[in-house]
């Protein structure tokens, strides 16, 4: 078989979608220190959908590798952990200093995102569901909540000159990157009922969530903010009956 017969130009098509994954989050951390939080955000948009697509483009063309692993996990840390913590800075900066504790708390977000993603790489546990809050959900949490602020410059400023609120969310959401909570993943292996029970129940929920917020509010950001809320929530209320049963219980 000649070198020409072996290559297989396919077989380069999810790590090309990986790397349109990167370019979108390292265009999302520059524009934010433009301050055009929209675009930044839309963009990191774009990188979940690239995100999801690498890993179908994967399994349908069976391209797995070793480097498309880490690539992807590289990709993710940018998309996924910087990009929205630097949005986070540039709306703090302004008000508390470029070199502040205030300021510079978000860069928690992307710590915790490369201690989730390095566990996620070494954790056998991870092949159904996940161990702590996955990145791409902590990114559209932080960009849904900010997308929908940014409608009022008011509220903005309030949220930027506020001492506490930005980086009391940033601890949070650190503290649920690294945890070992069981989170649902939402990649389905097969469609029966019994054995995606939680993954039917957790759509179910934060499909009912997104309706009931968008029909007031007419907002998709709120709607999907409302619809991750949910998604955490029941997989934390899910992680305490867990442990009720099995120390009270079983």
């Amino acid at each position: 078989m000649t070198t020409l017969q072996k290559m297989n130009p396919l077989k380069y098509i999810p790590n090309t979608i990986t790397c349109l994954n990167l370019a979108c989050g390292a265009a999302a951390t520059a524009i934010s220190f433009h301050q055009d939080y929209r675009t930044a955000i839309i963009l990191i948009l774009a990188a979940a959908v690239f995100d999801f697509c690498d890993g179908l483009a994967a399994r349908a063309l069976n391209a797995y590798s070793a480097i498309g692993k880490e690539l992807d996990s590289l990709a993710d840390l940018i998309s996924f952990g910087t990009a929205p913590a630097m949005i986070l800075y540039n709306i703090l900066a302004p008000v508390h200093g470029e070199i502040s504790i205030v300021s510079m708390s978000p860069f928690v977000i992307i710590i915790g995102s490369a201690l989730r993603l390095a566990k996620f790489n070494t954790d056998d546990r991870q092949s159904d569901n996940f161990r702590g809050l996955p990145t791409p959900a902590s990114a559209l949490l932080i960009g849904s909540a900010i997308y929908y602020v940014s409608d009022n410059p008011a509220s903005l400023r309030n949220m930027g000159e506020s001492i506490s609120l930005i980086p009391l969310a940033s601890i949070a959401i650190f503290a649920l990157l690294i945890s070992d909570i069981e989170m649902t993943s939402l990649k389905f292996k097969g469609f029966g009922f019994r054995k995606n029970l939680r993954r039917y129940m957790v759509l179910f929920l934060a499909t009912v969530t997104a309706i009931l917020f968008y029909i007031p509010s007419k907002s998709v950001s709120l709607a999907l903010f409302a619809a991750i809320c949910s998604y955490i929530a029941l997989n934390i209320l899910l992680a305490i009956i867990s442990v009720i049963y099995h120390k009270f219980i079983k």
